[in-house]
C-alpha cells in the first residue's frame, strides 16, 4: 500500500504570485474602488491556492516538512561504495525544488538525529526533485512511524515576476471569473470555464 502523502508547509510566501494591483488592472477596475479590494483578495487567493494544488508545484517560495515512515522502494543500484549497497531515493512534493534544509531520523525513544548531509544526496535537477539516501549511514533503531522529516524550500523564487507567466496568466482569468461570478459555481467549474486549466495543464506534476 502506497504511504500517504504527510506535508506540512511550515513558512508561507512572503508575496503571492499575483499582486492585487495586477488583478485589478486586469478587470479594469477603478483604482480608486477600494470597497471591492476585499472581495477581489478573497478571489485572488482561492485562485491562487487552486493553481497550486492543481498543478502540484509552489510558486513563490515557501517551506515544508514532510514525514516518511519509512524509505520508498525506490532503490538505485550504485557502482561506487560497499559491495551491495543500496541508495533509495525520496522524492519530493511540489517542485520545483529549491533546497533540503535538513534530513532528521527518530529513534524508538523519539529523540531526532539531524542526518549529516554525507548521508544523502540532494538531486534538484529534475522535477520533483528527490532526495537519495545512503542506506548503510542512517541510523538503526528507529520508532515505527514517521521515522523521517524532510525540511525544504521550495517555489520559483521570491519575487511574482519568477513564477511562469502562463501560470500568472491562469491565476488572473480564475480570478476574474470568481470575483465577476461570484457564488454561482464551485472552483472547478470556474476554473474549466475561465480557460484557466488551459494555462495550468502543461504545469501540472505527475504523480510518483
Amino acid at each position: 500500500m502506497r504511504e500517504s502523502l504527510k506535508l506540512r508547509r511550515t513558512a508561507a510566501p512572503q508575496q503571492p504570485p499575483v499582486s492585487l494591483g495586477e488583478a485589478r488592472a486586469h478587470l479594469r477596475l477603478d483604482a480608486d474602488a477600494a470597497e471591492e479590494d476585499a472581495v477581489l483578495a478573497n478571489s485572488l487567493q482561492a485562485a491562487v491556492d487552486y493553481c497550486e494544488r492543481w498543478t502540484g508545484r509552489a510558486l513563490i517560495t515557501q517551506s515544508f516538512e514532510l514525514f516518511l515512515d519509512r524509505l520508498p522502494n525506490r532503490r538505485l543500484d550504485i557502482a561506487d561504495g560497499p559491495a551491495g549497497a543500496k541508495r533509495t531515493a525520496v522524492f519530493l512534493p511540489r517542485p520545483p525544488l529549491q533546497a533540503v534544509t535538513s534530513v532528521s531520523a527518530f529513534d524508538g525513544q523519539g529523540a531526532e538525529t539531524i542526518l549529516p548531509a554525507t548521508s544523502y544526496f540532494v538531486d534538484s535537477a529534475g522535477e520533483p526533485g528527490r532526495v537519495i539516501f545512503d542506506s548503510v549511514l542512517l541510523p538503526g533503531d528507529l520508532r515505527s512511524g514517521n521515522r523521517f522529516r524532510i525540511h525544504f524550500d521550495a517555489g520559483y523564487g521570491d519575487a511574482s515576476h519568477s513564477v511562469p507567466e502562463s501560470l500568472r496568466q491562469g491565476i488572473l482569468r480564475l480570478c476574474a471569473h470568481l470575483f465577476e461570478e461570484r457564488g454561482t459555481c464551485g472552483l472547478d467549474r470556474s476554473a474549466a470555464d475561465a480557460g484557466a486549466l488551459t494555462f495550468f495543464a502543461p504545469f501540472r506534476v505527475v504523480q510518483l
